[in-house]
């Protein structure tokens, strides 16, 4: 029940951003700096301040290294999952079957997913996601790339890809693994303002999505079959998928969780960014992935309550 009330006010402070912007306060000029603020400042700092506080131990080690392992398998098997129903349903066939795959693979792993970890799960659960969020921009930046541009082959250097991977969560998540495993304290007058500028994250990150599905036409969607499919793949065949290959699994009941509640997050944000950096429909990914957060409020409770039965914490 407390989560649950932790998850209502999220839900209250995306509807919040999308009051603002429908009330004409908040501008899509004044969302990108709040997202800059979120992605360069914010998320770094909560990274960082959810790894430095933990103690290395040897259950920890087997805990991340099953994190890294069931992130790996997580993705491995939604891609599988996404070129499969892309060929039975005859998406592979369009012109934008590459960005229909990737709306399908990818999650929000850090923009949503940071904020959502830490309320279902606590600062552990956080530093879960911190560790599937490395798995998951290897994913983006490598494969992900393929992936979008479907048909047409790779594009752009390893170097360019391995650029594109290194970002301020990445940065902030390296430094907070040496600091854990050499041991370094921080001072106390470094580590509170770090911990201070971590905790708007979560406010300001829903305010942020709530403004982009403000200024989305949603009516759009309703129209094209593709995101449609789309959307009831990654929606609910993908957390019922994953759902049935993890329950059973003799793994450590966090990181089950963490992973399961990890497939009901929608696309990355990134993607979008990324499919029009790479030229591709920019439209499609924005529409879907907006289509896809709506849907998530729904579908988010229910995989909560799903694995807080089975797995009591």
């Amino acid at each position: 029940m407390v989560v649950i009330t932790r998850l209502l006010i999220i839900y209250m402070m995306i509807g919040t951003g999308f009051v603002l912007y429908r009330t004409k306060v908040f501008t899509k000029e004044n969302n990108l700096v709040i997202s800059r603020i979120v992605i360069l400042v914010g998320s770094p700092c909560l990274i960082f301040s959810a790894i430095v506080q933990r103690e290395m131990t040897s259950e920890m080690v087997s805990e991340s290294l099953q994190m890294f392992v069931a992130t790996i398998g997580f993705f491995i098997g939604g891609t599988i999952l996404a070129h499969i129903l892309a060929r039975v349903t005859g998406i592979i066939n369009g012109p934008d079957a590459g960005v229909y795959m990737a709306l399908m693979t990818t999650i929000n792993a850090s923009f949503m997913g940071f904020p959502l970890m830490q309320a279902a799960f606590g600062d552990y659960g956080l530093y879960l996601e911190v560790l599937a969020n490395i798995v998951f921009n290897c994913y983006l930046y490598s494969y992900g790339i393929i992936l979008i541009k479907h048909g047409e082959g790779p594009r752009g250097s390893a170097r360019d890809n391995i650029i594109a991977m290194v970002n301020p969560c990445i940065i902030a998540s390296i430094l907070g693994f040496v600091f854990l495993c050499l041991h370094i304290p921080v001072p106390q007058i470094i580590m509170s303002p770090i911990e201070q500028i971590g905790n708007i994250t979560i406010p300001l990150a829903m305010i942020s999505l709530g403004i982009s599905m403000g200024g989305s036409n949603i009516q759009n969607v309703l129209h094209n079959r593709d995101l449609l499919i789309t959307c009831a793949m990654k929606n609910f065949l993908w957390p019922a998928a994953a759902f049935l290959a993890f329950v059973f699994l003799p793994m450590n009941p966090l990181v089950k969780s963490v992973t399961l509640l990890m497939s009901t997050l929608p696309p990355a944000i990134s993607t979008g960014v990324l499919v029009t950096k790479l030229g591709k429909n920019s439209q499609v990914a924005s529409q879907g992935t907006v289509i896809m957060i709506l849907i998530s409020i729904i579908t988010i409770p229910i995989m909560y309550a799903i694995i807080t039965h089975l797995f009591p914490l």
